[in-house]
This record gives C-alpha cells, sequence and structure tokens, in this order.
C-alpha cells in the first residue's frame, strides 16, 4: 500500500479585479492572496463543474435508456467563499482598502468603494448604480492538489453573527471556467494583515430607528443578488460568456430579546409599514477594526415571537429600501 497522493488538509485562494470583462487577470500569490473561513474542520471539497449544456442527448432510436452523451460546453464554476470580518488594522486612504478578502469580494458584490476623510479615514461600500457591470473578479482556488480558475466572478453577499463569536461574511460566486482545473502546488502566499485579529461579536452597538435598548442575540444579513442568468452563444469562444447579475433585496434578520412594547412594539411597526435607519456595528472601540451596515431607509417585514428557555425572544426581518423611487441608497458599510 502506498501513501495518498495527496491531501484535503488546506485551501487557498486568489482574487483581482479584472481590467477588461472576458479577460483573465494573471494572479499574484503576493498581491492577490485572500484568507478564506474553513472551520475546525478540513476544507470543503471544490464543487463540480457546471456546463450550460452537458451533453445529452436523448435516447436511441431502439433503446429505452439514454443514448451516448456528446460532449458538454459552456463551462461555468459556482462556488462559496467566506472570510472572518475584520479590518486591516491601519489608517485607509484612497489606496488603502480592507483586507483582500474583505474588499475584492464586496466590489464584485455589486458595491462600490469610496473613500472619506472625514470624521475619520474610513472606506465606504454604497451599491453601484442600475445599469452597470461592476466588477468582475478572476479567483483562483488551490484545493486537493489541483488549481480551478475562474474569470468574470460575480457573487451575493451574506454575513451572519450567531452569539458572540466572530461574524462571518459569504460569498456565493459564480463566473465563467474558462481553464480547466490542473495539477499545481500549494502557492507560497502573502496575506493582508495577518496579525489583525477579527473581532467577536462584543461591544456591538446596534440600532433599530430610534430604539437602542434592546439585548442582540443574533444578527444575519442576506443580499439577495440574483446571479443566475447566463450569457452564452453558439458564436461564443468557449459558449459561457458569464453571469448577469439582476436585482438584490437587502435584508437583516435581527434575533432580540422581547423588550416592553412600550419601548418597541413589533407588531405594530409591522403593520404600519414604518420606515427607520437599522444600524449594526461590531468592534466599535477598535479603529480600523470595525465595520458598519447601515439600512437607513428599512421596514419591518415580519415578526416571529420565540424563546431561549424561560427567556421571550423576537426575530426581526428589516427590509432595506431606497429612499425615493429614483434614489439607490439602501444600504451602505463602513470599515473605519
Amino acid at each position: 500500500m502506498t501513501a495518498p497522493v495527496r491531501f484535503n488538509h488546506r485551501a487557498a485562494f486568489l482574487m483581482r479585479a479584472q481590467a477588461v470583462y472576458g479577460t483573465a487577470e494573471t494572479l499574484s500569490a503576493t498581491a492577490d492572496a485572500c484568507n478564506p473561513f474553513t472551520g475546525d474542520g478540513e476544507p470543503a471539497a471544490p464543487d463540480p463543474y457546471g456546463y450550460v449544456f452537458d451533453g445529452a442527448i436523448g435516447r436511441g432510436a431502439a433503446q429505452v435508456l439514454p443514448t451516448r452523451r456528446i460532449a458538454p460546453n459552456g463551462r461555468f464554476r459556482e462556488f462559496q467563499f467566506q472570510a472572518l470580518v475584520k479590518g486591516r488594522g491601519s489608517a485607509y486612504s484612497a489606496s488603502v482598502f480592507p483586507p483582500n478578502e474583505i474588499h475584492r469580494p464586496l466590489l464584485a458584490a455589486g458595491y462600490e468603494a469610496t473613500f472619506s476623510a472625514t470624521p475619520s479615514a474610513r472606506i465606504i461600500y454604497t451599491p453601484i448604480a442600475p445599469d452597470t457591470q461592476g466588477t468582475v473578479l478572476t479567483v483562483e482556488q488551490y484545493a486537493q492538489g489541483a488549481i480551478f480558475p475562474a474569470r468574470d466572478v460575480v457573487c451575493n453577499f451574506s454575513y451572519e453573527a450567531q452569539g458572540t463569536g466572530v461574524p462571518i461574511f459569504t460569498f456565493p460566486m459564480r463566473g465563467v471556467a474558462h481553464v480547466l482545473c490542473s495539477d499545481a502546488s500549494f502557492p507560497s502566499i502573502t496575506l493582508d494583515a495577518p496579525t489583525v485579529n477579527p473581532p467577536a461579536a462584543v461591544l456591538v452597538v446596534s440600532s433599530l430607528g430610534a430604539f437602542t435598548g434592546h439585548i442582540l442575540r443574533n444578527v444575519s444579513f442576506d443580499r439577495n443578488r440574483a446571479i443566475e442568468t447566463a450569457r452564452y452563444g453558439q458564436n461564443v469562444a468557449g459558449v459561457h460568456a458569464g453571469f448577469v447579475p439582476s436585482g438584490y433585496n437587502p435584508t437583516m434578520t435581527i434575533e432580540i430579546e422581547r423588550p416592553a412594547r412600550s419601548a418597541y412594539d413589533a407588531e405594530a411597526i409591522r403593520e404600519a409599514a414604518s420606515v427607520a435607519s437599522i444600524s449594526y456595528q461590531v468592534n466599535s472601540t477598535g479603529q480600523f477594526n470595525r465595520f458598519t451596515h447601515v439600512l437607513p431607509n428599512a421596514q419591518l417585514v415580519s415578526v416571529t415571537p420565540g424563546n431561549d428557555g424561560p427567556i421571550p425572544t423576537v426575530t426581526l426581518v428589516y427590509e432595506g429600501k431606497a429612499s425615493s423611487p429614483t434614489a439607490n441608497d439602501a444600504e451602505s458599510l463602513t470599515f473605519d
């Protein structure tokens, strides 16, 4: 018996924004490395390839089983990248952003990044304008002794902060698999801000409109960005030409201990279709290692009573809305 020829011990991701749509970037292990969150166990296996046409051509003339397939086409990748939320730990500028694993996927999730020096150095992520493509990435995933490249990668964005652990950003990604996977050595990567620890969900500041007196238990968010629609063409090299994002519906789910209704009457707020600014900030005292997410025009759309043993709770689902039918201000994320 021989030793295993490869192992599932570690994983690496390289990502870079593409200068030209449809043209993959040449990635660098020192400039483009992103630190993935893999949990306490082994990394998840790479996701299988998908195809626009899988090669099936139906049954044979005298058969009751499918006939032999022809070659598939339109190869693409659908995979997930997760990262622990943290800042750079040093001052931001017009050219200095949060670590790669935060900044670059956020751009591909349909945000644009703006530096502001007021009231202190910060990077603010806001939705890209409608009718714009936004950033696409070239991504290389190293896993199980192989490399899995993809270009024109776009993604959705969500996060969760359960209990008092570290919040986790999740980016479900889709892109064109322009090159088939191949054996590759694990790269010698250089990570952004490797000595900066991600903050736990303590020292949290949360507001539900004017109400700030709640006991916050769990928070999750999903941008609900649709990235299902594929571009393909019979006269396109490789058939697949990427995915076209469409609508999104930023939704924050918040579990709190049930307060007195004289302070916060969730059911009445839901029925009134009230609009309020809600926010969630992690690490309120940590400069350059905190983030704040604001839905300035949020509406409460669901109220679910619950309990943790003897403790009454309520789960609130807020949707972020624009301030007017022509505005583009449903949410913002700030790293400072």
